[in-house]
């Protein structure tokens, strides 16, 4: 069985109830919030959650028939910016803390890059930059350890954790039971392996496949050697090969899609049932 459900702010800021009753008109039962990417009528900034607040969130999704598997908090852990690093770490742990209270289990976030805004510094790709990471990540998974509350990392080429095989030894070195995948194929593809992205998959699940927690779905294209973001399903990745290996490896777990427009939901819904079920 299809276990979809959507990144909440994909579908534009919203209140509380208004999110509710959205995802609730198209029968969406499982969402990964970033409370701060869509709420417009509730404050989260450090230092307002509680666990009434969190419970308030929680019981207002599920009156709709929403659940929330994943609390998107996406910070950088390698921020060079010591003082922005760790107010970051500071909002992790809180939304780490207030996630059961919620309903979530699990708190999102991707591994970091170093430079300024939008700008990747090779910086990123060293041995500095990934001690820095895993600094960050034992003492968030020291915290998570405590509460009893998963962290999920998501790999991306451009990324401290910039390969399967990076993860592999992140989650080696982390040693961390509470510390688990959010697996996204289309993050792991560049110019250079997307006509291989099969092995890739391949080798996830073969060097840490028990680890992986959920799944995010988008799709590309390559253009002039650069990945340029396409709808669902009118993409290069390959959903057969995907869906196929998760079925045998990872049945009912959680998927989420990603960067979807409103406008493409019937359409890519529609794509990832028809694909699901057919593999």
């Amino acid at each position: 069985m299809l276990q979809l459900g959507v990144r909440a702010h994909d579908l534009g800021k919203h209140t509380l109830l208004s999110l509710a009753e959205a995802l609730q008109e198209k029968n969406i039962k499982y969402i990964q919030l970033a409370p701060k990417k869509v709420f417009t009528d509730t404050d989260i900034s450090y230092g307002k959650f509680s666990p009434a607040f969190a419970e308030h969130i929680g019981e207002t999704l599920r009156s709709h028939g929403v659940h929330v598997p994943i609390l998107g908090c996406y910070i950088n852990p390698i921020h060079q910016d010591r003082d922005v690093r760790k107010r970051e770490i500071d909002t992790f742990k809180e939304n780490l803390k207030y996630a059961k209270f919620m309903g979530a289990g699990m708190v999102g976030t991707e591994t970091g890059y170093w430079g300024k805004e939008g700008i990747y510094d090779p910086f990123t790709y060293t041995e500095g930059a990934y001690k820095i990471f895993l600094e960050t990540m034992k003492e968030l998974a020291d915290y998570a350890e405590k509460l009893g509350v998963m962290i999920g990392v998501e790999a991306v080429t451009v990324h401290t954790l910039y390969s399967p095989e990076m993860m592999m030894k992140f989650l080696e070195d982390i040693n961390s039971p509470n510390v688990q995948v959010i697996f996204d194929p289309v993050n792991l593809i560049n110019a250079k392996n997307h006509e291989n992205q099969g092995e890739m998959i391949d080798t996830v699940m073969k060097l840490y496949g028990e680890r992986v927690a959920a799944i995010h779905l988008k799709d590309c294209r390559i253009e002039e050697n650069t990945v340029v973001a396409e709808v669902i399903g009118d993409g290069i990745l390959d959903y057969q090969k995907l869906f196929s290996v998760l079925k045998a490896k990872k049945p009912f777990i959680h998927m989420f899609t990603e960067a979807m427009k409103p406008e493409n939901y019937e359409k890519v819904w529609s794509f990832l049932h028809e694909t699901y079920d057919n593999v």
